[in-house]
């Protein structure tokens, strides 16, 4: 995935800073793709070195002064190429997969309390997926008067709750299975 290109799509919307870049991440791409500020701000300087973006310096009475970022005309025709690349196809790096695999060697509880540890990550998920992002996504889909986008903001909002579902009944399947597992190792 590219961290510059996406943030080159934010910044498509509307000149901002790095810290409202993080808040928009937040409330919309951090749901299938997590970004620390430092990160942020590491590669729109990066991209600012490339002629991607310029950015001003906006000063406030009292308060430090903020650095507004905007895309370029070079970045906008890089933005375009991109989205016209075929997407790489995504191989999961996934931890906890990698400890089920030599779960053999796990002590009982310690293996199935990642898997709960999961299934409560996933819970929590759904939850802010129905509460909290939607609302979040209108709230930036006004601020950056980018309305007609909220449709394909939310298939992506889709994908994700489909995602935890998901991982929720693997998690049930696989704690019932672990469990029988456990119950026949007791009692040999």
């Amino acid at each position: 995935m590219s961290l510059p290109h996406t943030l080159l799509g934010l910044l498509k919307y509307k000149p901002n800073t790095g810290y409202n870049i993080k808040t928009a991440f937040a409330s919309s791409i951090n749901f299938f793709w997590e970004v620390s500020l430092p990160q942020i701000y590491r590669t729109l300087n990066s991209m600012e070195t490339r002629g991607w973006l310029d950015s001003d310096i906006e000063h406030q009475d009292g308060r430090p002064s903020k650095k507004i970022y905007r895309i370029t005309p070079e970045g906008d025709r890089e933005f375009a190429q991109w989205l016209e690349q075929a997407p790489e196809a995504v191989k999961p790096k996934d931890e906890l997969l990698v400890k089920l695999f030599f779960g053999g060697f796990m002590d009982h509880q310690t293996l199935t309390g990642h898997i709960k540890d999961r299934r409560n990550k996933a819970e929590q998920f759904l939850k802010s997926a129905g509460e909290i992002i939607p609302p979040s996504v209108r709230e930036y889909a006004d601020k950056a008067d980018a309305g007609q986008d909220i449709p394909f903001w939310l298939l992506t909002l889709d994908l994700g709750r489909r995602r935890a579902q998901m991982t929720i009944e693997w998690c049930d399947e696989t704690l019932r299975i672990l469990e029988k597992n456990n119950r026949k190792k007791e009692e040999s």
